[in-house]
């Protein structure tokens, strides 16, 4: 199965979702024919349901351009994406820190920072440095293809620009790429100096989310996942007095830094 219009992190969490289903190839769609079953099978928390639910339609659309008749059941589970998304909505715009789940893994950045300068220097503190002293990027860092110049990048790989000035992010594809173009931005001077001595770390996709995670835990004591740091960057913008002096243009363009739209920013913060 391929996903072309996909960024490559969310393709492969697509597949690795439908094979869960036992579905291999877009000849599988039959499989999803019983769609109280397929929806009853799904996350209970509403979120997850709403992302998986997408993952089955996003894959019927495809398999419709190799089977025609598939059209019928992929809007059999359109009729459904009302309530699904509307529940999910709900749960977001309503969560607060007392609610959140997740909340106690939501550190202050400037607590992070200030532990994380207490961590001997290696690539794992690298890692961390990502994204705490980095706007906090979407899983854009794993099997990188460093690069000394512009010339040598690879449109189909998340690119590391080290040159003599700065050390650059060069991503082609990504989740919102459509949107906003490639994720490109110079690294901070403490994770540019840090690269400089210690490397990259290399991990494929699930490795470098786990040990992201890992590492926070040991160093933090709370297993913070990157969309975890997503909600922290985003928590520690919006409070801010540079944001809430801002103008509305001023306010987009900082969430941009993370490649979000401003009502997507929005619903990160918590309060």
């Amino acid at each position: 199965m391929d996903f072309p219009n996909l960024a490559i992190t969310t393709s492969r969490n697509r597949i690795k979702f439908l094979e869960k289903l036992g579905i291999d190839s877009f000849n599988d769609w039959k499989k999803l024919s019983n769609v109280n079953l397929v929806l009853y099978e799904l996350s209970d928390r509403p979120t997850t349901r709403k992302t998986e639910f997408f993952h089955i339609t996003g894959y019927l659309k495809e398999a419709t351009k190799h089977f025609p008749e598939a059209k019928d059941l992929l809007s059999k589970y359109q009729d459904k994406q009302e309530e699904i998304v509307s529940k999910s909505n709900a749960v977001v715009e309503h969560n607060t820190f007392q609610s959140d789940t997740r909340a106690e893994r939501y550190i202050p950045l400037s607590t992070l920072r200030e532990k994380l300068r207490d961590i001997p220097d290696s690539t794992d503190k690298v890692m961390l440095s990502l994204y705490i002293d980095n706007p906090a990027q979407r899983n854009i860092y794993w099997n990188a293809n460093l690069i000394s110049k512009k010339a040598d990048i690879d449109p189909e790989r998340k690119n590391i620009i080290v040159s003599p000035r700065s050390i650059r992010v060069y991503v082609p594809k990504h989740k919102t790429s459509r949107q906003y173009g490639p994720v490109n931005f110079a690294l901070s001077k403490e994770t540019a100096s840090l690269i400089r001595k210690v490397g990259f770390p290399t991990y494929e996709m699930d490795n470098f989310k786990r040990r992201l995670q890992n590492l926070s835990k040991k160093y933090f004591g709370q297993s913070i996942g990157i969309d975890s740091y997503r909600h922290i960057w985003e928590i520690d913008l919006q409070s801010s007095d540079e944001y809430k002096n801002a103008t509305i243009a001023k306010k987009k363009k900082m969430h941009e830094q993370i490649y979000h739209s401003m009502p997507t920013a929005l619903l990160y913060n918590r309060i």
